[in-house]
């Protein structure tokens, strides 16, 4: 009986676990008054993303996370002929990303404990800057929209055209932002009652 117990609980918590591995990713909120919506980019998209150039962005949303874990952002790139320098920055991590310099592949890891991610763009040709959690629209000076790529994972896409509607092509500077819950992942808790289950006939022939 006693043996029944033990695993009994182990698997319950085994079962909370995977619960919550499976509630923690990355979400969008609309962060104001601001008309949030999906736009479609121009086919003048230079990053090479999976499915082709013409992609639906989000825009005039905000990122969060749904729980702690760690974040790991890798540089995309950039359009090919774009001069204002910009800078991608990481308000609690200290690292960034510009394009000037940075190079396609190149990573850089922060944490959170939940909430709304903190980044911002800022470019040194128009002086312009903007952060996730602020309210814009699809006009505005400096924007970028999000693709979401599955629940761990969104592309981050800067669009620094002034306001002008004729150049949304979202590759002024591009990011991959992967989140890893601090749980376990569900598979592998999964696997792990599945062995505690193959335990029980050889616990109870021990006990015989």
């Amino acid at each position: 009986m006693k043996i029944r117990t033990f695993v009994t609980s182990l698997l319950g918590m085994a079962a909370a676990l995977a619960l919550a591995g499976q509630a923690q990713a990355l979400t969008i909120i609309d962060p104001g008054v601001a008309n949030a919506t999906s736009y479609t980019t121009n086919a003048n998209n230079d990053l090479g993303l999976p499915g082709g150039t013409s992609q639906t962005v989000l825009v005039g949303y905000a990122l969060q996370a749904l729980g702690p874990g760690t974040l790991t952002y890798t540089y995309i790139g950039k359009e090919a002929g774009y001069t204002n320098r910009v800078t991608f920055s990481i308000s609690a991590g200290g690292c960034s990303f510009n394009t000037a310099t940075s190079v396609i592949g190149q990573t850089c890891n922060d944490s959170t404990s939940g909430g709304l991610l903190t980044f911002r763009f800022t470019s040194s040709g128009t002086s312009a800057t903007v952060a996730n959690g602020q309210d814009f629209t699809l006009s505005g000076v400096m924007i970028f929209g999000l693709i979401q790529v599955n629940a761990n994972q969104w592309y981050i896409l800067l669009d620094d055209s002034g306001g002008n509607p004729n150049d949304k092509d979202f590759d002024d500077l591009g990011l991959l932002v992967t989140f890893t819950p601090s749980v376990p992942e569900p598979g592998t808790l999964g696997l792990l009652g599945l062995g505690l289950l193959g335990l029980v006939p050889a616990l109870r022939r021990r006990r015989s």
